[in-house]
């Protein structure tokens, strides 16, 4: 032992154990004569995607962007963001880099659905059998609080634009016959902001918004731009 870590141990006031020390965040001194550090799996993580586990016979801490973060085995999807994280323990350090990916966004909007209908969230004792909802809600948050609309033109609205409906004016059914009114002018919805991004959106199934059909033309900058879907 060294002087410096003589005296990092009693300005810790702890004693060589490297889990009491790390609970005040004042981590021991990584040895890497003594092995080739912890695993990490996996070694390519996606941020927000993976989950980031650390294996080793030693105590081990997470440290992310040189910042201690716990010494819990696993980083979950939802706290890993992109960077630097590296796993210690005492015979050394595995560092990997977490990159930032581009998901895919699907939204389904469905007219009367309450959520007793969807077998995830547990209302209904015997629900109607969902699997591919199901499947996906075991890898997404799940939300249980929400105001909505009994009305499928104001629900459209408030979901493209993240507004109240009546700021749209869209707060009840529109005249699907009526082709004078953009409703939506003025108001950027959420397909614009992601083609911003460098997203292709696309858009399949009832519209109900302004007119029979998807807009065409200059109306395409304020909705999903309607193509094949692939």
């Amino acid at each position: 032992m060294t002087a410096d870590d003589l005296l990092a141990m009693m300005r810790c006031r702890r004693l060589s154990l490297a889990v009491i020390m790390l609970t005040s965040g004042c981590a021991p001194k990584p040895d890497a004569s003594h092995g080739p550090g912890p695993i990490v799996t996996p070694e390519a993580p996606r941020a927000r995607v993976d989950e980031l586990t650390c294996t080793s016979d030693h105590p081990t801490w997470w440290e992310y962007e040189g910042v201690m973060m716990g010494t819990y085995p696993s980083v979950s999807p939802w706290d890993l963001r992109p960077g630097t994280w590296v796993c210690v323990d005492e015979t050394g350090r595995t560092e990997v880099e977490a990159t930032a990916v581009r998901h895919n966004l699907i939204v389904v909007l469905v007219d009367d659905l309450g959520i007793d209908r969807v077998a995830s969230y547990g209302v209904h004792p015997s629900p109607t059998p969902t699997p591919a909802l199901d499947a996906l809600a075991e890898r997404s948050l799940q939300f249980e609080v929400a105001y909505a609309s009994p009305l499928c033109s104001p629900s459209r609205a408030a979901m493209l634009t993240g507004k109240l409906p009546r700021r749209t004016g869209l707060g009840a059914l529109v005249d699907q016959n009526d082709d004078t009114v953009d409703w939506l002018a003025g108001h950027a919805t959420f397909a614009e902001v992601l083609q911003g991004q460098g997203y292709a959106t696309a858009l399949t199934g009832k519209w109900h918004l302004a007119r029979a059909q998807p807009p065409t033309g200059p109306t395409l900058r304020r909705a999903p731009v309607p193509r094949p879907l692939r």
